[in-house]
């Protein structure tokens, strides 16, 4: 599965960033923009969700067609107003992806959180998050 084949991801325009540092990314667009001309908070968390399904993806291949990885919970933190670009990175927490993924075959369910930052042009935190997703085997 490709995260930017997702319709939803697709109507945002989510993209893969051509920079090895970040996941996706979200170009400067006014559509993005609420009340104060930044990019409104849902088009960051869509952005971060998406950027968090692509970690799993890259980092669980082997489960790939067989598991159904699902947002349990989510805990972010807007920092900083940006106008746009917008940059995306990943990293897993309290687990290894090699315990995770014997949890996973052992037990055909497993619980981990990612936390996604998101970055604008000079580099900076705009958003942080922690998301937990519940992931089953068929």
């Amino acid at each position: 599965m490709n995260i930017n084949d997702i319709p939803y991801n697709q109507l945002l325009g989510i993209q893969n960033t051509d920079n090895d540092l970040y996941l996706l990314k979200l170009d400067e667009n006014t559509k993005y923009h609420n009340h104060i001309q930044s990019i409104h908070a849902a088009a960051l968390f869509s952005l971060a969700e998406a950027t968090a399904a692509k970690f799993l993806l890259m980092n669980f291949h082997e489960f790939e067609g067989n598991a159904i990885p699902l947002l349990r919970k989510s805990e972010i933190k807007f920092k900083k107003p940006t106008p746009g670009p917008v940059y995306s990175k990943a990293i897993l927490l309290e687990e290894s992806i090699e315990n995770i993924s014997t949890t996973l075959r052992e037990k055909s369910k497993a619980l981990l959180k990612i936390q996604v930052q998101l970055f604008n042009n000079q580099e900076e935190t705009i958003m942080f998050g922690d998301f937990e997703w519940f992931v089953s085997l068929k």
